[in-house]
């Protein structure tokens, strides 16, 4: 299975197999960069219906900056993730919102120095049943929530 986001000239795959998962993200000069080696994924069972595992938080740094990349693997009845930035003070800067495909989960974003060394991004996962909740992303990149 391939999850992708395009926006101009720069593009994100994350491709998932039953081994694992590898991501790339393409910038506008065309230079393709691997994020994550392979890595084997929590079982979509053990995920249940809302749990989340985020396997791939990097940064990268383009001609323009910053970019952060993001993939995981969400519970059956998750229908959204947003990602939520933070400035070192705590206060919020913006959302991005994650491309959710057949249990599965990409993002990427611009990031400026003050949200990356902040380390209080969080995410908001959505339920097909109108709940949500909000998890902090480096807790959930040491270990996945399960339902």
């Amino acid at each position: 299975m391939v999850i992708g986001e395009k926006r101009g000239q720069y593009a994100y795959v994350n491709a998932v197999s039953p081994a694992g998962s590898q991501t790339c993200f393409r910038d506008r000069n065309g230079d393709v960069t691997n994020t994550s080696i392979l890595t084997v994924l929590t079982s979509t069972e053990r995920l249940g219906a809302g749990g989340v595992e985020l396997y791939s938080w990097g940064q990268l740094r383009t001609d323009e900056g910053y970019v952060r990349i993001m993939a995981g693997h969400v519970g059956s009845q998750v229908t959204s993730v947003e990602i939520n930035l933070r400035t070192k003070d705590g206060h919020s800067s913006r959302t991005a919102r994650a491309t959710v495909r057949d249990g599965y989960f990409g993002a990427w974003y611009p990031e400026g120095l003050d949200e990356s060394s902040s380390n209080t991004t969080t995410l908001t996962v959505r339920l097909a049943d109108g709940s949500a909740v909000n998890l902090s992303a480096r807790e959930l990149y040491e270990q996945p929530k399960l339902d």
